[in-house]
This record gives structure tokens, sequence and C-alpha cells, in this order.
């Protein structure tokens, strides 16, 4: 079996470090590179071309949704999990928006961030229970699908429906 080729992307160098060493531990990941900051990181993700990227939301010249933008377009089988500190459900719903995989919390286990990232690797998404909760909250708030469309509609077309 291939390993997970994952590129891990953190300012906090003793972060990273640490989360580099967890990776390096598991058989099935492979780690391709690493970076501090979102032009560092976009660049090694473009020349290595990973399954997976970890990266922070906050970073030095910008936020994970910055980079998010400049690596999908280029590599969009490539799944990128935010590793954060914001607990914030408007940071949440824009990094789904932007095109994230994941939002992890950087209070999760080392096991449980291993076992949610294998899961993106299988096309699975990775989101904190509590988030997850939060988002099922968000959408049963919106307006349902087709809502607005059938009140745009007129008499007739609604009586021919």
């Amino acid at each position: 079996m291939k390993p997970i080729r994952i590129v891990v992307v953190d300012d906090h160098a003793v972060l990273r470090d640490g989360i580099v060493s967890i990776l390096n531990a598991e058989p099935d990941f492979e780690v391709v590179g690493e970076a501090g900051s979102v032009a560092e990181g976009v660049a090694v993700v473009r020349s290595t071309g990973p399954d997976v990227v970890l990266m922070d939301y906050s970073l030095p010249d910008g936020t994970g949704l910055d980079a998010i933008q400049q690596i999908l377009p280029v590599l969009p089988q490539t799944q990128v999990v935010l590793l954060t500190m914001h607990e914030e459900d408007d940071l949440l719903f824009a990094a789904i928006r932007s095109g994230a995989n994941g939002y992890l919390l950087k209070n999760i286990s080392a096991r449980e961030m291993l076992a949610r990232l294998r899961n993106v690797a299988s096309g699975q998404v990775a989101i904190s229970p509590t988030h997850t909760k939060r988002l099922f909250s968000e959408f049963a708030r919106s307006e349902p699908a087709g809502a607005s469309e059938t009140t745009q509609l007129t008499s007739r077309e609604l009586e021919v429906l």
C-alpha cells in the first residue's frame, strides 16, 4: 500500500516538528515537505503534489484559506485540512466554502489527528464532533434548497407543476 504523502504547514516550528515526528512514526504516512508560511507552503505543495496538506489557519503572511485558493486550482485532487486553535463557526464555514476537506482543533489528540487524516486521504472529511453539530444546526437554519425558486414561479407555472 502506498503511503499517504503529506505536507505540514505551521509557523510554530516546535509544533510543526512534533507533528512531523508523529507522522513519520506511522508507516502509512510520508511527510514530503513542511513550511512555515503561506508562500512557502504553496511552493512546497506545488513542487511535491501531496495527497494531503495539514495547514495552520493563521500564518505570518496570510491564512490557510489564502493558501487553499492558490493550491486547489492547480492541484484539485489534494486534500487540505486546517489545523487551528480557532473555534469560531464563521471560520469553519469559510474553510468549507474555500474547499477544505477538514477543520481540526489543535487540542486534538495525536491518535485522533492520525485517524482523521487517514479518513481525509480516503475521500472523507475531517471535522470535529463539536463542529459537526454546529454545521448541522447552521444548515437546519438555512432556507431549504429550492425554496426561493418556487416563490418566484407564476401562478400558472405552479398550476402546471
